[in-house]
């Protein structure tokens, strides 16, 4: 199978470009043959698999994060060749590797190349996402409010890496916040109005790292799984959160959760919004998520 791995070399600050040997030597020693093209900027992913497509590979296999990921299958579903005909890949190298999670795909580099070579082919979900007009492609969440807070602030945490980043963030922005948010949403025909500290929308089961706010969720059931929380106080917030590292949260009075294959979110004032770890928007006001059944093909 002819395969591209496009490498953002910058992932989970930079430490993705030094595993770089060890993910080429591993998939020699396996014996497969890649060829190789490394990100250069925020966007050029997108770009990299588009250009993949058009030149006949039959894999392109992400190397880095779940921004990273975000933009492979964005380039990959946005290509006018595409025709379902492209499989990609994932080797991830990320701070948080929460689509990797979903997918089943390990975080030891050693079993995550095995995947390549003894895997198989699954066709999944992805949603979209219009901000104020803007469409765009996630492949695992997308979050407002307070989690997309922390996402904005762990872009300040220049000394650490990974989970213990987004654990930072999350007592930095339980602190000083924005939230919560003033929100029209509505769903499943019911329409809310209420103030809210977070609301996800996502095809997968976990984000931030290890925060696991949809557990139930499936990648390939046509429906989006919605967690949302109402106005809490700090120490509410502080009481809940470790339930979300094993998703009891969804047991607890103030979490609403729900499925729909189609979401809207009003938010007069507006709110911050993450798209697979990375920052959406500091100040969306009209959300339309729609999900897209069975339009991307995944190797695991």
């Amino acid at each position: 199978m002819r395969t591209r791995l496009i490498v953002n070399p910058v992932s989970d600050k930079g430490h993705t470009l030094a595993l770089l040997p060890e993910i080429i030597g591993t998939l020699q020693q396996l014996g497969i043959e890649v060829e190789l093209a490394q990100t250069q900027a925020p966007g050029h992913a997108i770009e990299l698999a588009q250009k993949a497509v058009a030149a006949g590979f039959e894999r392109v296999v992400a190397v880095g994060g779940d921004g990273t990921c975000n933009e492979v299958a964005n380039g990959l579903l946005l290509a006018p060749q595409q025709a379902s005909l492209t499989i990609m890949g994932l080797i991830p190298t990320g701070s948080g590797n929460d689509w990797a999670c979903s997918l089943g795909v390990p975080l030891d580099i050693a079993q995550a190349c095995a995947v390549l070579k003894n895997g198989s082919k699954r066709v999944i979900d992805v949603g979209r996402v219009t901000v104020d007009g803007q469409p765009r492609i996630f492949v695992n969440s997308v979050g407002l409010g307070f989690d997309a807070e922390v996402a904005v602030d762990t872009k300040c945490a220049r000394f650490l890496r990974g989970f213990a980043m987004y654990l930072w963030s999350v007592f930095r922005v339980l602190m000083s916040g924005r939230w919560p948010y003033q929100a029209q949403f509505s769903f499943n025909g019911k329409s809310h109005q209420q103030p809210i500290t977070l609301l996800t929308v996502a095809n997968g089961v976990r984000a931030g790292g290890g925060f696991y706010l949809t557990p139930n969720a499936e990648i390939d059931d046509g429906l989006f799984d919605i967690c949302y929380a109402p106005q809490l106080s700090r120490l509410s917030l502080l009481n809940l959160l470790p339930k979300t590292l094993n998703g009891t949260h969804i047991h607890h009075r103030a979490i609403t959760m729900d499925r729909s294959s189609r979401v809207e979110v009003l938010v007069e004032n507006g709110i911050p919004g993450h798209i697979d770890g990375e920052i959406l928007c500091i100040d969306g006001h009209r959300f339309e998520f729609e999900i897209i059944p069975r339009a991307l093909q995944v190797w695991v």
